[in-house]
């Protein structure tokens, strides 16, 4: 009022951080803090890493009312609870067949191929020592040669 009987707002200077609603009470103010924050102005970020919540030796960052884990590679899931099935990757190469075993893979290769992933052509003219005649070449084909 006009001789200062009255108080101001005290929400005026906008005293609530990180999204917390301000309400007038009878002592001043009391913020109304968002999941995940906490203290009279609502200042506090809760650290949800403090629960350990990532599973399986996963990194943990504390977001606002959340979290986020970084896995091992052969982990997957918000919490890196699950084991990734090492087929999910599609390491297999050239139309093989992936047969997970545990965290480990084997491809089953098309024939022409071998490796790893079956990423290797098989070179037939050198494998069975092709021996061509007349100056003659020895071509490789998928699954074969012909002279």
């Amino acid at each position: 009022g006009p001789f200062c009987e009255e108080p101001g707002d005290p929400c005026a200077s906008q005293p609530c951080l990180n999204g917390g609603i301000c309400q007038y009470s009878q002592s001043g103010y009391v913020c109304d803090c968002p999941a995940g924050f906490l203290g009279h102005n609502c200042e506090i970020d809760i650290n949800e890493c403090s629960s350990r919540p990532c599973q399986n030796r996963g990194t943990c960052i504390d977001l606002p009312n959340d979290v986020a884990c970084i896995c091992l590679p052969i982990f997957t899931g918000k919490f890196c609870e699950r084991i990734l099935n090492p087929c999910e990757l599609l390491p297999c190469l050239n139309n093989a067949t992936c047969v997970a075993q545990q965290q480990n893979y084997n491809c089953s290769c098309m024939p022409g191929f071998t490796g790893k992933n079956c990423e290797e052509v098989i070179d037939y003219c050198r494998l069975l020592s092709v021996n061509c005649l007349n100056e003659g070449l020895c071509l490789n084909i998928i699954g074969g040669f012909t002279v």
